[in-house]
């Protein structure tokens, strides 16, 4: 039957660049409700994921497995007929994120919104791959700082994501496990991404 020559559906991320948060729409927006979104940096960026997209912007859609094949893009705004080739071309040429953010992109452009795009897909993928390490880390029932340090060690995790893992985990004197937002949010504050360098689901 046709349903049973259908592939399958990808598992995707989505990362999106908001023209107001690229160098050029920073000018552009100055004087809207949209000004200082390109000050708010990355940061920003994460804070308005779970919001609804308004405006003008462009997002990816990219493969979940590595090396994160881009297999659509959508741009929204009066500059999406200058910008839609180069997108076509990322998927056309099976491009990965790591392509997108080897490209320097003149300024001052719009182009620096699959830049933009590309650094949220990866930062969403992060965020996903915390939300797992703090579900396992939860059922394992560990008690305080100590035995996550340990945990982690005992699975072969580097020293300094260990410790990383374990002030974002453990909250105040009684080592409350943190919810997994604060968890997140504590995470993201760390010197680049977190890597563990093992599976802790290994035994």
């Amino acid at each position: 039957s046709h349903a049973a020559k259908m592939a399958p559906p990808l598992d995707i991320v989505e990362g999106r660049g908001k023209y107001s948060q690229s160098i050029r729409g920073h000018v552009h927006t100055a004087g809207t409700s949209a000004e200082g979104e390109y000050l708010a940096g990355r940061s920003g960026a994460a804070a308005q994921a779970s919001q609804a997209l308004t405006g003008p912007a462009l997002k990816l859609v990219a493969r979940t497995d590595a090396p994160h094949e881009i297999v659509g893009v959508h741009i929204f705004g009066t500059d999406a007929c200058e910008l839609v080739h180069y997108g076509t071309t990322l998927v056309q040429e099976r491009k990965t994120l790591a392509d997108v953010l080897a490209v320097c992109y003149a300024a001052v452009t719009y182009h620096e919104l699959f830049k933009l795009a590309a650094l949220d897909a990866l930062d969403e993928l992060q965020r996903r791959r915390w939300c797992e390490i703090h579900a396992q880390l939860k059922s394992a029932n560990l008690a305080g700082r100590v035995e996550v340090i340990k945990y982690l060690r005992d699975r072969g995790a580097n020293t300094e994501a260990t410790y990383n893992v374990a002030r974002a985990l453990c909250l105040g004197k009684d080592d409350t496990l943190a919810p997994v937002d604060t968890f997140v949010k504590r995470l993201r504050r760390t010197q680049g991404p977190v890597e563990l360098g093992v599976d802790i689901d290994a035994e």
